[in-house]
């Protein structure tokens, strides 16, 4: 019992630095962690706001492509203004999906897609010959930089399936998403003219 009492009191000298240089090794580490996540929570908001100013900024020009459009004269003109309002409005709709997401850097493009189908729909809606939308679209998480291209390719595609595919009536926009072999995405854009639902003369 003594020669265990006087191991310990040999040993505890050296002990208790080791213990105390842990401990305050370990205050270092986490204050060194908080001040990284800190760092990294604004480094997300401005990150935020970036995408936040840029969403605003490009709804200013489709304001103001739509102003100008009110004061052309004639349809050809107005037309123009439209095409070049939904592109650019396609490229607003990835900054608003990312500044209200909580990943600032990637989108699920299966959901930007249906946003911008149902967006375009509706400014191409004239009464008394709707045109429905049918989605089949499965997730795929994609980046800001693919996501842009991807977006204004899509807006070319829907946009031209109204003007060539329903000159004269109602019809169907088929828009579908699937994961293809070896990593490949197929995104399609099919337009039906439904001959029933053209008024007859």
């Amino acid at each position: 019992t003594a020669l265990a009492s006087l191991a310990t009191a040999v040993a505890l000298p050296f002990t208790v630095p080791r213990v105390l240089n842990l401990i305050q090794q370990a205050k270092v580490s986490e204050r060194v962690t908080a001040q990284l996540r800190a760092s990294e929570e604004r480094k997300e908001a401005l990150l935020r706001e970036v995408h936040h100013r840029v969403k605003n900024n490009l709804a200013v020009i489709c304001s103001l492509f739509y102003l100008q459009s009110t004061h052309a004269g004639d349809q050809a003109t107005v037309q123009i203004f439209r095409e070049m309002e939904n592109r650019v409005h396609s490229m607003a709709l990835v900054h608003e999906s990312l500044y209200g997401s909580g990943n600032l850097a990637r989108i699920n493009f299966a959901d930007y897609a249906r946003s911008l189908a149902e967006d375009i729909l509706a400014s191409h809606e004239s009464p008394g010959k709707p045109v429905r939308l049918k989605t089949d679209l499965e997730p795929l998480i994609i980046s800001v930089d693919l996501a842009v291209p991807c977006g204004l390719i899509l807006n070319e595609l829907i946009s031209n399936a109204f003007k060539h595919g329903f000159p004269d009536g109602a019809g169907e926009i088929r828009l579908t998403l699937r994961n293809g072999t070896e990593g490949r995405w197929i995104l399609s854009v099919d337009g039906t003219h439904r001959l029933s639902d053209c008024p007859t003369t």
